[in-house]
């Protein structure tokens, strides 16, 4: 079974000048556990192929589906629902929208935790899904800048 399946996906933004595609009959199966790169110039809609998988946005044509769920015919709820508990979406310019002092294991944990459970639970989960992507070792990192010790003169 396909994690992700997308077939002829176009998605068309209005702009003043008119409109533009950033995706433009896009195919793509991504098996469960499949590791896939997405590599282009800016523009190429990279973003914006994540935004749909996310259920962010809608597909203008074609479909998108993930897990058997097709993001452009779910409900307004259903869409809801499968964005809290299907997917995880952090925006391309992630400093500006979390807290540069919690860890990745918090960050990770927080949708539990809004979810209602404990702490505890919120840990153990975080550190599974940390470790089925590899970064079990980064799980105490934050995005805190870390400040440089002064140059020493001799």
């Amino acid at each position: 079974m396909s994690a992700v399946e997308v077939r002829d996906l176009f998605r068309v933004y209005s702009t003043p000048e008119g409109h533009a595609a950033a995706l433009q009959g896009l195919t793509l199966s991504v098996q469960e556990k499949e590791v896939l790169v997405v590599l282009g110039p800016s523009g190429s809609g990279k973003s914006t192929l994540l935004r749909v998988l996310a259920g962010l946005e809608r597909p203008s044509a074609g479909t998108a589906q993930v897990f058997d769920a097709d993001l452009g015919r779910l409900s307004s709820s259903r869409l809801a629902e499968y964005r809290s508990l299907t997917t995880g979406y952090v925006e391309q310019h992630y400093s500006r929208s979390l807290d540069p002092d919690m860890t990745a294991r918090e960050l990770v944990g927080v949708q539990l935790g809004l979810a209602g459970a404990p702490g505890a639970e919120r840990g153990k989960r975080a550190d599974e899904l940390l470790e089925r992507v590899g970064l079990e070792a980064k799980r105490g990192a934050t995005n805190r800048k870390q400040s440089r010790p002064p140059s020493r003169v001799v």
